[in-house]
């Protein structure tokens, strides 16, 4: 919703702060006074700011000015946040870039309240800071002095019947916790706080005790999310930083000492972000193990970036399942090492999934819903009045080989009935949800008894499965409480794959009574399992001074001793009467197995394989390890194409035996594939874009395809040379101007490459580009103007314009067209979908060339999927006739504006499509940059006759072209931070056709430090 009235200041209310009970016996309710003289601005009434949230005194100085930042629906955004800090936020955010949501209740970041803390200490008033808050309805709010509590002070022990206080000194919560998969005496915690900050704890016993807080460099905020490599080398952590109104940037940091010291690897992003979680793909025989994926949301659209190298490095961050907003999300990977990125929609009041079958490179265009929920956001509850309980995802897979293998769930909280914004009403619950179909379907259950739904609230939840299938779920359950203001940790497990549930049990020896902070409980707990060990971390107010991060673990019973059998699950490509590459079989003993196991191949289909040789066999798997047998086999010189499933199976020395089975598959081919015919380009098309998705005819005896792309139609060198299993490929970066490429593909199978296809060719357009990245200014009238000069005297006669924005809602959006020099402009596209809806097209993302001759009215397109602007486009006004005539040459702009709040984006890449006549026949310069990874590369050519910044790796070609004939000559204007870049095949002269071979290499720079007795290498 789109909101454009803006609250005016009241005038003549007067406010009386209700008196209420104090909920803890020491607490001191602070009285408030407002007095209308300490403010700044009559025309201001200060008493009714408390309708915003609590009375702080620095609401003094709002003015009527101030208080226009606040939207109409204001109030319905209950985060515990005086009114000054709010208006603070939203000037910082529009500052910023990311403008803040304007309804709703998910108008701030979760992170907001740890940012005032942060930032302004707590409530002011009467010169003293408070932290003690307790919500008594509405947006209305009481404030007590804890002073009191803060010096009762508590010695609690180390370790007390499976429980352990974790931080020190008190005030934490927004817990996560993770075992090292190798070696489980070490786990690692982070939390927010105590003071300001994440920070980080470690044990080296199991959990038993737990070391000082550890600090993370930087300036880091709140949202601990931990997990470990699966060699158990490396701890892995990431933290939200460097606050401000509309969010935090998103920093990941690496341990290599198992914790004990932490260093920043990667900036995800640098601002306008919360609510961050990572996920590593642990199973073993994953073609993507050991991948690092992160997600957040900012403005509560969902992002996503992974890292390929354990952290060091992260790809650049991507949007998902734009048409719905959320906030709480988590990722799990299956064993195929399919990702499946989890969120709450507040959009629909649903639980969505998104998912990646590539590792994370590419996610599908939407989402499934999981299931809808009641409530939406956040509610209050009894032991929750004042932050909400919040409405998160937490997400795992079975990657076990048991019944319910590959099987994905996912918990989160709801109420029982529609939300109410009085906290005795609401009741909350906890639901999972189950899919065996990788997430195309989902079933929903209750892990607890629900017949006392009206008298109990069970909410904050963490959700994991262990190495035998099991399902196990945590959670805070007011059953012990006075009024459900209290809370502890209970526990519930399903022996079925999340069908039925065992009676939950209790976890924690005392109840806590409610926290009263602006932060309460936070926002999550956490819980891992590693081999045979279990720990849930949690907030505990047991000592009633302001909440301490406590662990519990043991509670899951200790499974019988057993076996698991471990296979890759990638598809074998073999050529009949070949034999498969050795596979290597994992055999590992679980909960103190002890027994032999002997390997078997039941039901092998013998007319198309031969043999098969498990060496060792029988196998002895290490007690609580795992080792492995490798099988050989060979296939039948006439076997028949085709897939086949073979069946490893695993029959132990126990009486009975313990049979268990995995299978693997075999693609077998007869002989290598036939020839494709390509289909797009057309052979002989001109015109072509730069970006050009290529496709061709499948082959039915193909299981891959090799794609070539070349400058010669001999194939001399290659601009791409990939396999792909898809009929389809597009380049990475983008193909030069007015340039002839040559492609072909190949079929491929398990007997090698088959016949090359007939040689196509195609032409590019004549495209001069401008690729600026520059950001977009939210509801900004002015926007972002960038230019393009061209050196050329040929006379237009027709012209189309490339355009490449990401920017979620392009409804916002108005592009115009500016040929300076004349004075000439047209507006291309404006606000499209506007005004017959009144915002326009809500979908995210511009790819589109503009071309006047188009049937498709850029005005009424709008896909669901990005980009929403797609394809070639009408303009809303003729894009060709008011420069036809004119020269090519000069100065040409291109403006960007956005026309409303809450969406942001970039102005990515524009270029101009002329076609001209007479003149100066010109061609430009460029080639391809690699291993870019610094900034600040600029390119220079003819000493700076033009200059060009770089920002990453890929093609690159200066804008304005050069005669026929003339000498060209690229050199490195300034190098980029940390690294020095080389030109190689950098001059020559024009030779009647646009230069494309210029190579930029880039290597980072070697650190020497020099000492008294020369350079010492580093």
């Amino acid at each position: 919703m789109r909101v454009c009235h803006r609250l005016r200041a009241f005038a003549g209310l007067a406010v009386l702060l209700s008196a209420a009970i104090p909920v803890l016996a020491h607490a001191r309710i602070v009285t408030i006074d407002i007095n209308q003289a300490k403010g700044v601005d009559t025309n201001v009434d200060y008493a009714r700011l408390v309708e915003y949230g609590p009375w702080d005194d620095r609401n003094y100085a709002l003015t009527q000015a101030d208080l226009a930042y606040l939207p109409k629906e204001e109030t319905e955004a209950r985060d515990p946040l005086p009114a000054f800090y709010r208006v603070w936020a939203r000037k910082a955010a529009i500052a910023e870039g990311h403008p803040l949501p304007t309804s709703g209740p998910a108008q701030y970041p979760r992170s907001a309240v740890n940012t005032f803390l942060q930032r302004f200490h707590g409530i002011q008033i009467d010169g003293h800071i408070y932290r003690g808050i307790n919500r008594i309805d509405g947006n209305r709010f009481e404030v007590f002095d804890e002073e009191e509590l803060e010096e009762m002070g508590e010695n609690w022990p180390k370790f007390l019947t499976g429980e352990v206080k974790i931080t020190n000194p008190v005030g934490a919560e927004e817990t996560a916790i993770a075992v090292n998969p190798v070696d489980t005496n070490y786990v690692i915690a982070g939390s927010n706080g105590p003071g300001s900050g994440q920070k980080m704890w470690r044990s080296t016993d199991g959990g038993l005790t737990w070391s000082n807080a550890i600090s993370l460099p930087g300036s880091t905020c709140c949202d601990a999310t931990v997990g470990w490599s699966t060699d158990g080398q490396i701890a892995y952590t990431s933290s939200l930083m460097s606050c401000g109104g509309s969010g935090c940037g998103v920093d990941f940091f690496r341990s290599t000492d198992k914790g004990a010291t932490w260093s920043r690897s990667a900036g995800l992003v640098a601002s306008g972000s919360d609510k961050e979680y990572l996920h590593v793909d642990s199973y073993p025989g994953s073609p993507y193990k050991d991948n690092i994926y992160v997600s957040w949301h900012q403005s509560n659209v969902q992002k996503f970036a992974r890292s390929t190298d354990k952290g060091l490095t992260f790809s650049t961050p991507m949007t998902l399942d734009s048409t719905f907003r959320g906030i709480g999300s988590d990722i799990t990977t299956d064993k195929q090492g399919n990702v499946y990125y989890f969120f709450p929609s507040t959009t629909g009041s649903n639980i969505r999934v998104v998912k990646s079958t590539d590792g994370g490179a590419t996610f599908a265009a939407s989402g499934v819903t999981v299931a809808n929920t009641v409530a939406s956001f956040d509610f209050p509850l009894p032991s929750m009045s004042t932050r909400n309980a919040f409405i998160y995802a937490a997400a795992d897979a079975d990657l076990t080989n048991g019944p319910y293998g590959n099987s994905i769930y996912v918990a989160w909280p709801d109420t029982y009935g529609p939300e109410s914004g009085t906290a005795a009403n609401n009741h909350a619950r906890v639901q999972v949800g189950y899919s065996r179909d990788g997430g195309a379907t989902w079933t929903v259950t209750t892990p607890h008894p629900t017949a006392d739904g009206q008298t109990v609230d069970r909410y904050q939840q963490w959700l994991k499965v262990d190495d035998w299938g099991r399902v196990h779920v945590v959670y805070y359950d007011t059953r012990h409480s006075t009024n459900r203001t209290g809370v502890d940790l209970y526990y519930s497990v399903s022996l079925d794959g999340a069908q039925t549930w065992e009676t939950p049990r209790r976890l924690t020896t005392v109840t806590s009574p409610k926290i009263n902070t602006s932060m309460e409980w936070g926002d999550y707990n956490g819980m891992d399992m590693a081999m045979n060990d279990i720990i849930a971390i949690y907030t505990d107010n047991r000592a009633v001074n302001n909440g301490d991060v406590w662990g519990v673990g043991g509670f899951a019973d200790s499974p019988a001793p057993d076996y698991r059998l471990g296979l890759p699950t990638t598809t074998q490509y073999v050529c009949a009467g070949s034999a498969i590459a050795p596979v290597s079989v994992a055999v590992s003993s679980l909960a103190g197995y002890a027994g032999t196991v002997t390997l078997s191949l039941p039901g092998l289909d013998t007319s198309a394989f031969t043999g098969g040789l498990f060496a060792p066999n029988p196998v002895t798997p290490p007690t609580n390890s795992s080792t492995t047998s490798m099988l050989t086999l060979g296939t039948q010189p006439g076997a028949a194409a085709g897939s086949y499933t073979v069946t490893v199976r695993g029959t132990d020395n126990q009486a009975p035996a313990v049979v268990k089975d995995a299978t693997f598959a075999v693609q077998i081919a007869a002989g290598q594939p036939g020839s494709t015919s390509l289909t797009v380009p057309a052979n002989g098309a001109t015109g072509v874009g730069t970006t050009p998705t290529f496709t061709w005819s499948a082959i039915a005896d193909a299981t891959q395809y090799r794609f070539q792309l070349s400058t010669s139609p001999a194939f001399g060198s290659f601009v791409a040379n990939e396999v792909v299993s898809a009929t389809s490929f597009t380049p990475a970066t983008s193909l030069s101007p007015n340039t002839t490429y040559y492609w072909r593909v190949y079929g491929m199978n398990g007997c090698g490459e088959g016949t090359a296809s007939t040689v196509s060719s195609f032409t590019t357009a004549n495209m001069i580009c401008r690729a600026p990245g520059v950001a977009i200014p939210d509801n900004n009238a002015t926007g972002v103007t960038d230019t393009l000069s061209i050196s050329d005297t040929a006379t237009l006669t027709d012209l189309k314009l490339s355009i490449k924005a990401t920017h979620t809602w392009v409804g916002d959006l108005k592009f115009t067209l500016k040929k300076v020099d004349s004075n000439t402009s047209t507006i291309v596209i404006d606000r499209p979908g506007a005004p017959a809806t009144t915002n326009g097209c809500s979908s995210d993302n511009v790819d589109v060339i503009v071309d006047d001759g188009s049937p498709t009215v850029v005005e009424t397109q709008c896909n669901a999927s990005p980009p929403a602007l797609s394809g070639n486009v009408k303009p809303n006004n003729p894009l060709a006739a008011p420069f036809n005539g004119q020269t090519i040459g000069g100065t040409w702009t291109l403006n960007v504006s956005d026309a409303a709040g809450s969406d942001t984006g970039t102005l990515d890449e524009w270029c101009l499509l002329p076609t001209t006549t007479g003149g100066t026949t010109t061609y430009t310069v460029g080639g391809n940059v690699a291993g870019l990874t610094g900034s600040g590369l600029v390119l220079s050519l003819n000493a700076g006759a033009q200059t060009l910044p770089v920002a990453g790796s890929g093609a690159f070609a200066f804008p304005t072209g050069i005669a026929d004939g003339a000498a060209y000559d690229v050199t490195v204007g300034t190098q980029p931070s940390g690294q020095t870049c080389t030109v190689t095949d950098g001059s020559g002269n024009i030779a009647g056709a646009n230069v494309t071979n210029v190579a930029v290499d880039c290597v980072d720079d070697i650190d020497d430090t020099i000492f008294a007795d020369g350079f010492d290498l580093l």
